[in-house]
């Protein structure tokens, strides 16, 4: 029997027991419009929801995408492309403007809509905390969450407000008043927050000086691609193949049968996930916890350390006036301690200052100690900080642990997990200053263990 060559093969992407409908017609839509499962990927249900996994090995090649399929920032949408001109006109971010044009295919197009079987599969309830209602952003108190959700809703209704102005109306390509509503202004963008790649969707053009013209590049939803779920371990890449008439997804190594495929968006924590992608990880290594310090006028050094921040740390205050000044320095996940920071330690280190002896110190340099003194004091500082932080949460770390392992809704366990592992930092980091600053005071002599 001769076999079909590989590229010739075309599998069914689904498993045989799949009774998704709609996934059903996605993948008709898509095989209608040149798409071949030629790897024997498949789409099924995940311990992550839908995902891509794989049948049988694979070295390289994942899937490829007709371009055709793909909604970009670059589309023809609306009358005659009229919706797109209009918006393009008066909106130049790629992700507000694909955005946008989802927004028009869901709701104005609708059904009539050539995304409309991609359309049918996303999901219409999501998980950021842009959505969150008043009951459920209670559960961010404590968090610096709540504040950043809030000050990202009031953005959003101010751009809405504008779009509102210049897209609504009766006049060609625009918007029904009774459709544009802020709920399906923000359920659009995040679903471009989510679920866009960058990509070039013709090939670059160099002028005569060689440099490259950029407006190729295109944000676009790419269906199908977009069911990979996210991780940092290995993703995969994608990007238009040399022909530019598909959207090519590669593995970056050869992966076994039965290997669940993911994507990336980036170093990103979980406090940049659950505000933009609607997900919280447990054990995140981007996780990034802020701590903040006032100086302020009643403090003998103010100048002399406002001029040391700024010069060996280059860190501007958040907030400044004549009498205060507010600063904000991070703690990332993969530095607990403070003392692999570059500038935790060395800013408290600064802020600890208490003698003419400890500025001289200083203006040598503080990576290292500056004193006995002023690093007891300096630890002290940052556990202080860490245990106020930790006590701002309504609910303790072995509350939200309980809670993880109960029933809650998406959004509750999004709110819980985001802010246990702030909190897991917090204690981490207190119990790390706590341990440094005892062995300071009670070093071990020569010989003992």
């Amino acid at each position: 029997q001769i076999l079909p060559m590989q590229d010739e093969l075309d599998e069914d992407i689904l498993p045989e027991d799949c009774t998704d409908e709609g996934l059903r017609k996605l993948l008709d839509w898509l095989k209608e419009h040149g798409f071949k499962n030629t790897t024997g990927i498949k789409i099924k249900q995940t311990e992550l929801g839908r995902g891509a996994v794989t049948s049988r090995s694979i070295e390289r090649d994942v899937m490829s995408i007709p371009r055709v399929t793909i909604l970009s920032d670059l589309s023809s949408i609306g009358p005659n492309g009229a919706t797109s001109d209009l918006i393009r006109e008066h909106v130049n971010e790629g992700l507000e403007v694909v955005g946008l044009f989802l927004f028009y295919e869901r709701f104005v197009a609708k059904e009539a809509s050539f995304w409309d079987p991609w359309i049918q599969i996303l999901p219409k309830e999501l998980s950021n905390t842009i959505f969150f209602n008043e009951a459920e952003m209670m559960e961010l108190q404590g968090s610096p969450l709540y504040d950043m959700t809030e000050h990202l809703q009031g953005q959003l209704l101010e751009t809405w407000q504008r779009y509102c102005r210049l897209f609504v109306g009766d006049g060609p390509g625009q918007f029904p008043d009774e459709e544009f509503t802020l709920e399906r202004y923000k359920w659009s963008l995040a679903t471009s927050w989510a679920r866009t790649f960058l990509v070039t969707l013709v090939p670059d053009d160099s002028n005569e000086s060689g440099e490259t013209n950029e407006n190729k590049q295109a944000t676009a939803f790419i269906p199908l691609a977009d069911l990979l779920n996210y991780n940092t371990n290995d993703p995969c890449g994608g990007d238009m193949d040399e022909t530019y008439e598909f959207f090519k997804v590669w593995s970056n190594s050869p992966l076994p049968a039965d290997h669940q495929l993911f994507i990336e968006y980036g170093s990103k924590g979980n406090t940049e996930l659950t505000l933009y992608y609607g997900f919280a990880l447990e054990n995140n290594p981007f996780n990034v916890i802020k701590l903040a310090y006032e100086i302020n006028d009643t403090d003998e050094f103010f100048a002399q350390k406002l001029g040391l921040i700024k010069t060996l740390l280059s860190i501007e205050p958040y907030i400044a006036n004549q009498s205060s000044s507010y600063f904000e320095v991070s703690l990332r996940q993969g530095e607990p301690n403070a003392e692999s920071s570059t500038t935790v330690l060395p800013f408290i280190r600064i802020h600890a200052i208490k003698s003419e002896g400890e500025i001289e110190a200083a203006k040598e340099g503080v990576q290292t100690p500056l004193s006995l003194e002023n690093e007891t004091a300096a630890i002290q500082l940052l556990e202080e900080k860490c245990r106020t932080c930790l006590a701002h949460y309504p609910t303790s770390i072995e509350d939200d642990e309980r809670l993880l392992s109960g029933s809650l809704s998406s959004k509750e366990f999004v709110a819980v997990m985001a802010r246990l592992e702030e909190k897991r930092m917090y204690r981490f980091a207190a119990e790390q200053a706590r341990g440094r600053l005892l062995a300071q005071m009670y070093p071990l002599s020569p010989g003992s263990s």
